[in-house]
Order: structure tokens, then sequence, then C-alpha cells
């Protein structure tokens, strides 16, 4: 929501801003700061190809269900997948930066974030795999929805020029 006090130069190419909540108040951030956490969104779903992994993890669920011989395996794709989660770049990031993935509702689909939800998951349907894998499927349809958005986004921002600060 703009600001009815908003004016034509505070959302100049120049001075580009955009709504931003901030511990109870409206703020504006800068256009280029929303872009570049955007670009650093993107580049942690594509270096950890995230919506493959939780894919491949809901597989690994439905065959350790079906047969224990393949639990280990599942096993280990969920630790190496987890500890990548937890070595993500998202969770370093600047707290300013980490605002705005709360801002964008990123959460829950970066770094610790993720391995949270996943551990949720997994854990609330230890008696039913099936449902484990409904609700990884899901996670998987949410990421590849979340991850269209920031691609469209980012795609938008740079043809408006938009430069990432």
């Amino acid at each position: 929501m703009l600001a009815a006090r908003t004016t034509k130069q505070e959302i100049s190419r120049d001075t580009m801003s955009v709504p931003f909540r901030y511990i109870g108040r409206t703020e504006f951030m800068h256009a280029g700061r929303l872009l570049a956490a955007l670009l650093d969104i993107r580049r942690e779903f594509d270096s950890l190809s995230l919506i493959t992994q939780v894919k491949e993890l809901s597989s690994a669920v439905t065959s350790a269900g079906s047969d224990p011989v393949n639990i280990p395996k599942f096993r280990e794709l969920w630790t190496e997948f987890r500890k990548e989660l937890m070595d993500a770049g998202s969770n370093y990031a600047p707290p300013t930066r980490r605002a705005i993935y709360g801002e964008l509702d990123a959460k829950g689909f970066l770094g610790v974030g993720l391995a949270s939800e996943i551990e949720q998951i997994l854990s609330s349907n230890l008696i039913s795999p099936s449902g484990a894998v409904a609700e990884l499927n899901t996670l998987a349809q949410d990421l590849s929805k979340f991850g269209q958005t920031i691609a469209r986004t980012t795609e938008a921002l740079t043809s408006l020029g938009v430069s990432p600060d």
C-alpha cells in the first residue's frame, strides 16, 4: 500500500521504492534491495535444487514405506539434504535481508526454515508415510509456485531497469 503522501519523485526510477512492513509500521524499501533479495532466493533455489530434492525425498518416503530395506536410503538422502539446508546462504544473510525474506513469506522455503518444515512433516506422519508423501508433494508444488513468482518478479524488476543493491 503506497502512502497517500507518496510523490512522483518517491517512486521514480532513481528512488524506486515499494511498501515494506517493519515492526508494525510501513516503511519503504528500495526496489534494488528487494531485487537483491529475490536474486539470493533464486540462487538458493537453483544451487540446492530445492524442488527436485523435496520431490526425491517424497519418493524416498514412498519407497521406505513400502519396503523397510529402503529406510537407510531415505535417511541418507534426508541427512544430506538437511545438511545442505543448514549450510544455505539464507541462514547467514544480514538481518535486513532476512527481514525481506520474512516480508516475502520466504522463510519456510529457505535454509533452516525449509528444514524445519520438512522435519515437522516427517515427524507428524511417522505412522502414515502416505500422509508425509502428500504433504511433501504439496510442499514441492508450493516451492515451485513460489520459485516461479520469484523468477517473474526478478525479470520484471530487471526489465524496469532496477539494479540490485
